[in-house]
């Protein structure tokens, strides 16, 4: 059985979750703090510790986001992409087997499967190619809030991409497998086996 576990960047308390058994991403929405699971969407009280179903019951979950206020997550086996309004989900892709995804305030999307790389726009669900997975094997997509500068991690460095022609660049050869900015600036990133806080420099994070 695989444990969850929630940790407290200010004291560097870990707490072990009770009750949610293959946790597969989490968004804070509207103050709650959720988790995506084998069976349904939870909401975890930071302070009681209790969790409570908040949605979805009997989808399991690949992952899990947040974007303009609206919660978007991919299931599994078919790893279709939902967007929940009003505690509806609908599907937004289907047969596309998504692994990664991130969406912008401009509704430009951006989202990786087996045979590639692809960024559009809701307006259209055009997708455009990027590269072929093999080529740049990205593990998550993460959008700056302050900037909305779109960035990929990957085992293979850290990538910057444009939001007008879906182009990349490697901006850093550092392995993060996943990232959050905070509202400091400073950069939160996960690497195999450690969690490491970056504070603002003026040195690349090669150095």
């Amino acid at each position: 059985m695989t444990k969850t576990y929630v940790l407290d960047l200010k004291t560097k308390i870990v707490t072990e979750v009770q009750g949610i058994q293959h946790a597969m991403g989490s968004v804070v929405h509207n103050d709650d703090f959720l988790i995506g699971t084998n069976n349904g969407l939870y909401k975890y009280d930071t302070k009681s510790k209790n969790v409570t179903l908040y949605g979805m019951e009997r989808t399991t979950f690949y992952n899990v986001f947040k974007y303009n206020n609206k919660i978007y997550y991919i299931d599994y086996p078919k790893k279709d992409l939902y967007v929940v309004i009003d505690n509806t989900a609908s599907v937004l892709f289907s047969n596309s087997q998504i692994e990664a995804f991130a969406l912008d305030s401009y509704d430009n999307y951006y989202f990786g499967n087996v045979s590639g790389w692809y960024y559009g726009n809701l307006a259209t669900k055009t997708n455009d190619y990027v590269a072929q997975s093999n080529e740049t094997p990205f593990d998550n997509f993460i959008i700056n809030p302050t900037n909305e500068i779109v960035y990929a991690s990957s085992h293979y460095g850290v990538f910057k991409i444009s939001r007008d022609y879906g182009n990349f660049k490697r901006i850093c050869t550092k392995a993060m497998l996943d990232i959050v900015f905070e509202s400091n600036g400073n950069i939160i990133y996960s690497d195999e086996e450690h969690i490491v806080r970056l504070k603002q420099t003026n040195k690349s994070c090669q150095q």
